[in-house]
């Protein structure tokens, strides 16, 4: 049981697929009721300039997939404020009455193309 709830869209990704020597991924959108908080946000200097780097914790009744480096499996990723984040990790809090998922993000760079896909669904408002 979440209580600040909120539409967005979840994107949750299938397995990647080579199709002439390139990487394709499959993935399906829907929209969750999450409440999200805005963690970390900061500024960083690399060799290519500068980067923002941005961290969210959200809170859900549904289960939500980290990435798996192991495996290369990319996690759900998640539209806030006009930029998509990636599940970096997901815990679920059963321990209590309102027993939920307690999930990190981080902000997927604009260099990644993958990002690039704006989101096909669309939350309404309650």
């Amino acid at each position: 049981m979440v209580f600040f709830r909120n539409p967005y869209v979840l994107r949750h990704f299938g397995e990647i697929e080579i199709v002439r020597g390139r990487e394709k991924y499959k993935f399906e959108e829907s929209i969750v009721e999450v409440d999200i908080q805005t963690s970390t946000r900061s500024n960083t200097m690399d060799t290519e300039g500068a980067n923002l780097t941005s961290r969210i914790k959200v809170w859900s009744d549904e289960q939500i997939t980290p990435t798996d480096e192991d495996s290369g499996q990319l996690g759900d990723w998640i539209y806030y404020s006009g930029r998509w984040f990636q599940c970096i990790s997901s815990l679920f809090a059963g321990n209590t009455l309102i027993s939920h998922w307690v999930s990190e993000f981080d902000l997927v760079p604009l260099t990644d193309p993958k990002s690039e896909i704006p989101p096909s669904v669309v939350p309404r408002k309650n």
